[in-house]
Parts: C-alpha cells; structure tokens; sequence
C-alpha cells in the first residue's frame, strides 16, 4: 500500500483499479489494450473495504480532470457488518489532513523506506512497476499450487461459505461506498466487479448466509444508484466460473485465463457506455 503513494493521478493514467487480491490479477496493460484507456492499479492484496475506500477517497480527492474509469471489487468482505481497516493500513499516507500526514512520516519505517527509494533512485533496481501490476502466478506456484491436481484438492477441501454472519443485516461498507459515489465526478464510468468464488464457498439456499448474501446484494444496488455512472458486474453467484474447480488456486484466488475473461467482460461495460 505505501508505494501507492507515489502513484497519485498522473496524466499517464486516466483510469485505475482498486480491490484486494481478488481482483489482483487483471492486468492493467490488458485492459488498455482492451479498452483504449489508460489504467493503474492500486489494488493492495490482503485489505479490506476500508482501507480501499479510504484509497479510493484520496484518489478522487486530486484536483485533475475527473478519471475516466474506476474498477472496483466488491468481494464477500463488503458484506461484514462492520468497518475496521486492517491494523497494517498506512492510513497517515492518504489522510486529506496535512498534520496528519506529516506526523505519519516520523517513523522509523518511513526512514527505511526513503533510504530504499534513494536506493531505487540511483540504480534504477528494486522499483515496483510504474502501473503497479504484479502477476501473483509466481506465489501460487511457490505453495505448489501451480499443479492443478494439487490446487484441486485444496479448492475441493473448502466447505464454508465465503459469506459471514451478519445477524442485523448491516453493511457499513456499502454504505461507504454510496456515500462516495455520491460525490464522485459524473463523467466517470464505475465498474463495481463481484469477483467469482467456487461454489462449494457459495451460501446454500434457505440458509442464513443466504439472507445475508441477498441483502448485501440489495445494499449494493442502493450503493450504486447513488451514481448514474456506475455498473455491477456480478460474478460471484454461481456461473460457469464459479462451477469449474481447474479456474481456482483456491475457493477465492482464480487462474490467469479467468482473469482474461473478466477483463473482457470490463472492457465490453465500458465500450458499452461510449
């Protein structure tokens, strides 16, 4: 997350991406070629919704000409009924506070890391791609799950459901969310991606984690209304993504070739709405 700091609206880039690792694996350089814009991501592996809101908030904050797309995941975390961000979350580096920001910087990690940016500087090894894309194959395989008979029975062991208890039927995030897009420029096209699980992760139907996938269902589409803009692109519920267990590392990270079929589907919204 702090190397998106350096990633702030730069003409390079009218449209990003923001998410967690289930939306990690699009590509940014395929989506251009795809849909003729020019992407970013600042998707951070392993956040929750506050903390991509609270990204997402300092992005559209920049005075520049409103982005031209933003693709966002919404995956089951969205449906928790709270919003904590992760204790690992540099909130400092995109807080609108000046003070804040500076009293963030007086830490030792921020002294590593301006050591290990000057380093960068002068040898021009160890930066992150300017786009910020990193293809996570190379993970998935360092845990043998490059084998698909291996990644099957990992995928196949799952039996929860992806959705959470959530008794009162709250969802902060969602709410967040459409507080956001309330405020957000009209010329920009939102493309809202429900990321597909295996559908042994699926709520079985009649059960309470059902209830609560259909009402955060529900507070997504009120999310969205908020903006006229803004699209839901639903590949959670079970399809054929979700039926195919060879699409899945495990019940929630999917292959490359999904990942193509899904910035297809992004890139034919988008040329959609011209």
């Amino acid at each position: 997350p702090p190397a998106h700091a350096s990633r702030r609206p730069h003409p390079r880039y009218d449209s990003a991406t923001f998410g967690n690792a289930r939306v990690h694996q699009p590509s940014p350089e395929r989506l251009d070629r795809l849909t003729g814009r020019a992407f970013v991501s600042l998707v951070m592996p392993g956040s929750v919704p506050a903390d991509q809101l609270a990204l997402l908030d300092w992005y559209l904050a920049w005075d520049r000409a409103p982005p031209r797309t933003i693709v966002m995941g919404i995956d089951a975390w969205w449906c928790r009924p709270n919003l904590d961000p992760s204790p690992r979350f540099p909130a400092w580096l995109y807080d609108r506070s000046l003070a804040r920001y500076v009293l963030g910087l007086v830490r030792w990690r921020s002294l590593e890391a301006a050591f290990g940016r000057i380093g960068f500087l002068r040898t021009g090894k160890g930066g992150a791609r300017p786009d910020g894309y990193w293809d996570y194959r190379p993970v998935f395989a360092g845990l043998g799950l490059a084998d698909p008979e291996a990644s099957r029975k990992r995928v196949e062991g799952f039996t929860s459901s992806v959705i959470e208890p959530n008794p009162e039927n709250r969802f902060p995030a969602m709410d967040a969310l459409g507080d956001i897009l309330r405020r957000a420029p009209k010329e920009t096209r939102f493309v809202l991606v429900r990321p597909p699980v295996y559908r042994a992760g699926l709520p079985t139907p009649g059960t309470p984690a059902e209830r609560v996938a259909v009402a955060c269902n529900d507070a997504l589409t009120k999310a969205a209304s908020a903006h006229t803009g803004t699209r839901i692109l639903d590949l959670m519920r079970d399809n054929a993504m979700a039926a195919d267990v060879g699409n899945f590392y495990d019940h929630d990270h999917y292959r490359d070739p999904v990942a193509q079929q899904i910035e297809a589907l992004i890139a034919a919204d988008i040329l959609a709405a011209r």
